[in-house]
C-alpha cells in the first residue's frame, strides 16, 4: 500500500446507497488509517503530490487552535452542566461526537507532516460525530458495520436519548409526563435493539440478514420492509436516520443551474419553463462531466473504485483491515504489472501540438523503469 493512501480514504467516492449508517464507520477506518501509515508517510514526503505539500506548508491551520479550544470547553463544563438539558436538541448534536476519545499527546503540535495532519483531521472529525452519523452507525443491518458497532460506547447512547426526545416525545408535554414518556420509548428501543443485534424474536428470519449483506442495500429501505411493522420505535428511527443525506451537493447543483438559466433578459422567466430548462441544462452538465471524468481517469490522474479494489479495499475497507490486523510488520515487495509490448493505444499518430493525455499515459508505463 503507497504511503500516501491514507490521505485518499476520506475522499474515495461514496456509494449511492451510503448515508448515516456509513459515515461514522468510515470516520473510525481513516483513523485507522493514519494511525498505521502516518509515520511511514513522514519518512517519505516526497511521494506525495504538490498540492499535499503546499497544504501542509501552510501555517494558518495551527494546532494550538485545537488545544486551546479543548482547553476553553474543559473550563465551561462545570459552568454549563445544568443549562445542557434546556439546550435546543440541534444544537446537542456536536456533544454526541467522538472526537474526545483521542489521548491527550495526540493533540499534536508543531510544523511537521505528522502534526499538520492530525489537525487537519482533528478539526473535521467533530462535524462528522453528530448524533445522526453515530445513531445510524447502530442501526445499520450490514454485517460489517453491526460487527463494529459491537464496541459502541456511552456517546452512541447518548445520541440515541437525545433522538428520541428530538423525534419522538411531543413536545408539548412537560415536567413527569414528559420523564416518563423519553424514558418508556428509550427503554423499548433498546429492547428492540438486542433483539436486532443478537437475531432474536422479530429479526430471527434468515431471510432478511441475508438482504442485508447484499452491497447494494440500503439501511432505511430495509427497516422500512422488515423492521418498521414488528417494532415501536427501532424501525421508526431507523428509516428516519439511516434516510439522511451525505450533504446537501445536490441541491446546490441544482441551485447553480437555476442561476445560470435565470440571467440577463430571462430573469423573469416562468417557474415551470425555468425547471425545464434546468433540468435539460443539467443534463447536458452531467454528460460533459462523465466524459472529462472518464478523460481523467484513462490518463491515471483520478483515484477510482479500481485503485481502492488494488489496494485490497472492499466498499467498507473490511480486506485490508484483516490484512493489515495480520501482516502490519511484514513488508512486501509492490508488484507492478508491465506490458512489454507495444499495444495498440501507444501506435496514434501526434499532432505537432503534442497530447498532454497520451503522455501522461507513457509516463504511467514506462516511468520509473530501469
Amino acid at each position: 500500500m503507497p504511503p500516501c493512501a491514507c490521505f485518499a480514504l476520506p475522499t474515495r467516492k461514496f456509494q449511492p446507497w451510503t448515508s448515516c449508517t456509513s459515515l461514522y464507520f468510515f470516520v473510525l477506518q481513516t483513523e485507522r488509517m493514519i494511525a498505521l501509515w502516518i509515520k511511514d508517510a513522514e519518512g517519505k514526503q516526497s511521494l506525495l503530490s504538490e498540492g499535499l505539500l503546499k497544504i501542509l506548508e501552510d501555517t494558518r491551520d495551527a494546532a494550538s487552535e485545537v488545544i486551546e479550544s479543548e482547553d476553553e470547553e474543559s473550563d465551561d463544563d462545570e459552568d454549563t452542566e445544568e443549562e445542557e438539558e434546556d439546550e435546543d436538541d440541534d444544537d446537542e448534536s456536536s456533544d454526541g461526537s467522538m472526537g474526545s476519545n483521542l489521548d491527550s499527546d495526540l493533540l499534536w503540535m508543531g510544523d511537521s507532516m505528522t502534526a499538520k495532519v492530525m489537525t487537519i483531521w482533528l478539526k473535521r472529525k467533530e462535524n462528522l460525530c453528530h448524533d445522526y452519523s453515530l445513531v445510524g452507525f447502530l442501526l445499520s443491518p450490514n454485517p460489517t458495520i453491526m460487527e463494529a458497532a459491537e464496541k459502541h460506547t456511552a456517546d452512541h447512547k447518548a445520541a440515541v436519548a437525545r433522538l428520541i426526545e428530538k423525534l419522538f416525545v411531543d413536545p408539548l408535554l412537560v415536567g413527569q409526563a414528559r420523564v416518563a414518556k423519553r424514558a418508556m420509548l428509550i427503554n423499548t428501543f433498546w429492547l428492540e435493539y438486542s433483539d436486532f443485534t443478537l437475531r432474536l424474536g422479530r429479526f430471527r428470519s434468515e431471510d432478511m440478514w441475508f438482504i442485508a449483506a447484499m452491497p447494494d442495500q440500503a439501511a432505511h429501505t430495509w427497516h422500512k420492509t422488515y423492521s418498521v411493522g414488528c417494532t415501536v420505535i427501532l424501525g421508526r428511527l431507523g428509516c428516519i436516520v439511516c434516510s439522511k443525506i451525505l450533504g446537501i451537493g445536490t441541491a446546490e447543483r441544482n441551485w447553480k443551474q437555476i442561476k445560470a438559466v435565470k440571467t440577463g433578459q430571462r430573469a423573469a422567466l416562468g417557474a415551470e419553463k425555468c425547471k425545464k430548462q434546468a433540468l435539460i441544462y443539467g443534463r447536458y452538465q452531467h454528460q460533459r462531466a462523465k466524459v472529462k471524468y472518464a478523460r481523467l481517469s484513462s490518463a491515471g490522474k483520478l483515484w477510482n473504485d479500481e485503485d481502492f479494489n488494488g489496494c485490497k479495499m472492499d466498499v467498507h475497507c473490511k480486506e485490508i483491515i484483516d490484512s493489515l490486523e495480520t501482516s502490519n510488520d511484514q513488508e512486501g515487495d509492490d508488484v507492478r504489472i508491465f506490458r512489454a509490448w507495444v499495444e495498440e493505444w501507444e501506435k496514434r499518430k501526434i499532432g505537432p501540438q503534442g497530447d498532454v493525455i497520451f503522455k501522461a499515459r507513457l509516463v504511467r508505463k514506462y516511468g520509473g523503469l530501469k
